[in-house]
């Protein structure tokens, strides 16, 4: 049984000043008071209403100023972030769960959404939920906190978009969800660059620096992580699969499968069925 990578905790003015060390991604949502948020790339002062999400791989600091209150929610982004779900459509989703927590890692970015009264409302009444359950573990409390913390993703998606994102951050977020929407069909670079608004020079650089990989590249990926969805879902023949997620080629299909994977579809596929079977 997978284990539930899952932790909340609700920080006041009397808590020590937080510094993590686990692999968890992290939520964090300010609902009083002033903080300050410490990174290797700077110092960035925290008000009521601000909501960021970080990397577990990034070392940061959280510590009171002004009567600080925030929720940290830890968990796991292979888990709880589930690539099947119609989210990934969105771009703040990928602006404030992929982009976000990947630029904190390597730049200084004095950004932090910024929820109005009513929506902080929502947030935290949607995460009280969560904390409740949390909390008491009764049976079927992993159910319940998944399903509350779906509608947050959601939620919290919708309010983020290009009147209050950076720049930068809502041209890759608009690209990533056009490959999530149109992975199966024929995207360019071109295509990429002109939908991020950039010039492809600029639009490869940019993307590269924040991905690790190339745009087209990035592209094969994604269409490859939907064939091992499928793989797993249906009894569809290889080449069936290939070509629905936007491989004319099967036997290019493969190859790019095994150079990504490490395997090729076929024992990919039986190293899902006996997993399946246990």
């Amino acid at each position: 049984m997978t284990q539930f990578q899952f932790h909340i905790e609700y920080r006041t003015p009397n808590s020590q000043a937080l510094t993590t060390t686990h692999d968890l991604a992290q939520l964090i949502v300010v609902v009083d008071g002033e903080g300050m948020h410490r990174t290797a790339y700077g110092d960035h002062l925290l008000r009521a209403g601000n909501l960021f999400v970080v990397s577990g791989k990034q070392n940061h600091t959280l510590d009171d100023q002004n009567g600080l209150y925030y929720y940290n929610v830890m968990y796991d982004p292979a888990q709880f972030l589930k690539p099947t779900t119609d989210t990934t459509r969105l771009p703040g989703y990928h602006a404030l769960f992929q982009i976000e927590p990947l630029y904190r890692l390597t730049e200084d970015l004095d950004y932090y959404l910024h929820l109005d009264v009513e929506t902080l409302g929502h947030v935290t009444g949607l995460i009280t939920e969560i904390y409740d359950e949390y909390l008491r573990q009764a049976a079927g409390f992993q159910t319940i906190i998944m399903a509350y913390f779906m509608q947050l993703v959601v939620y919290l998606s919708r309010q983020y978009n290009a009147e209050n994102a950076p720049d930068t951050l809502w041209r890759l977020a608009r690209v990533l969800a056009h490959v999530e929407v149109n992975y199966a069909g024929s995207i360019t670079l071109e295509d990429l660059a002109e939908i991020a608004d950039m010039s492809i020079n600029h639009f490869l650089r940019t993307f590269k620096r924040m991905f690790g990989v190339s745009p087209i590249d990035y592209v094969i990926r994604q269409r490859l992580l939907k064939a091992c969805q499928l793989m797993q879902q249906t009894d569809a023949p290889i080449n069936q699969i290939a070509a629905q997620v936007g491989f004319a080629d099967s036997n290019y299909f493969s190859r790019q499968f095994r150079k990504v994977m490490g395997k090729s579809p076929r024992d990919l596929r039986k190293e899902l069925q006996s997993v399946a079977l246990i």
